[in-house]
């Protein structure tokens, strides 16, 4: 315990005892008094370095579906010679990695797998870890090959070689190398559209094809666009009948558009519905999506939106925010033909439409 008389600001240093034990400590600020003005807790620790130093590196750095990557170790005792005949493990891993370019800000590159499915989504389940185990050679050096999978249509992967080298009383030293799988050689990307457009006006739909490092390339791709159609079906669930909507897609353009890093669509929208534009590679069963909706007045049937079968109005709007000063082109989807009551709430009603 220590005593002093504080100003305003004090620093007060001490030496801990080198046989102090390991543990959590309390320091407490008393008054003259006893009386306990703050408390803090501390941890003494026995530091204990490394016994080896270890480096790892993966090579080559990029590679490809179904290539090989080898994960290099090189160990040294801490006083300099090798450390050789020490058990290594690596652990092989693979994760998505985002794929954006600040030349394309507008563009959407998500790769998807059907049913609105982020492709990369579960990596750890469709690519299990794999681990490899070994010995240092007497130049304290070891290597650990991995075969990547052999997929396609996925974008940029991100791979991990985690190591753990043991020194001579056991205790694990740890270091990581990653490297990219590049599982396509062109990425395809869409300009966003927007949340609502009208009928019978075309939209000008542009693409893109990027290396993976983001620059423009020349690449053939296959583009898709369809419809959503909503039909209303009588379902038998036990002892009752119910209805329910099920969706269907119509095919309405599916051509090859040959890409000199931009290329551009132009497509007349003839009905209300739900839209999607698709590029691929052809022949790829990954895409890239982009979903807009349609609408006139005069264009719309019964199948052309999602409807709610417990008479709730489902409310899409053409983006996720705006700025003030906006104007907001909200989609009323009602499960029946009527007049309808909008209103326009914060702490009161703001406005109110029909």
């Amino acid at each position: 315990m220590n005593s002093s008389t504080l100003t305003c600001r004090e620093v007060i240093s001490t030496s801990l005892p080198a046989s102090i034990m390991t543990g959590l400590y309390t320091l407490e600020v008393l008054t003259g008094n006893d009386v306990l003005l703050t408390s803090r807790q501390v941890s003494v620790e026995e530091f204990i370095p490394d016994r080896l130093k270890v480096t790892v590196t993966a090579a080559p750095t990029t590679v490809r579906p179904a290539e090989t990557v080898n994960a290099n170790i090189t160990a040294l005792n801490l006083f300099g010679p090798p450390a050789a005949g020490r058990k290594f493990e690596v652990e092989f891993s693979l994760k998505a990695k985002s794929f954006s370019a600040k030349e394309y800000p507008g563009y959407n590159f998500d790769i998807q797998a059907g049913s609105g499915r982020s492709a990369l989504a579960d990596l750890a389940e469709q690519f299990p870890h794999e681990r490899r185990e070994g010995e240092t050679d007497a130049a304290g050096r070891g290597a650990a090959p991995y075969t990547v999978p052999d997929v396609r249509d996925m974008g940029t992967l991100t791979g991990t070689a985690f190591a753990t080298i043991f020194d001579e009383t056991g205790r694990p030293v740890n270091r990581l190398a990653t490297f990219e799988v590049q599982t396509q050689k062109a990425m395809f990307g869409i300009e966003q559209i927007g949340g609502l457009v009208s009928t019978q006006k075309e939209v000008a739909m542009q693409f893109v094809a990027l290396t993976p490092t983001g620059k423009p390339t020349a690449a053939t791709a296959q583009v898709t666009i369809v419809r959503k159609l909503w039909e209303t079906v009588l379902e038998r669930q036990g002892d009752r009948y119910v209805y329910n909507s099920q969706k269907r897609e119509e095919v309405l353009l599916n051509k090859e558009l040959r890409l000199s890093g931009v290329g551009k669509i132009n497509f007349r929208p003839l009905y209300s519905g739900e839209y999607e534009v698709r590029i691929m590679r052809p022949e790829a069963s990954n895409y890239v999506a982009e979903y807009f909706y349609a609408y006139g007045s005069g264009d719309t049937a019964g199948n052309s939106f999602e409807v709610n079968n417990e008479g709730e109005v489902i409310i899409e709007a053409d983006k996720p925010k705006y700025e003030p000063g906006e104007t907001a082109q909200l989609l009323l989807k009602t499960p029946f033909p009527g007049r309808i009551l909008v209103t326009v709430e914060r702490d009161r009603v703001l406005d109110h439409f029909y």
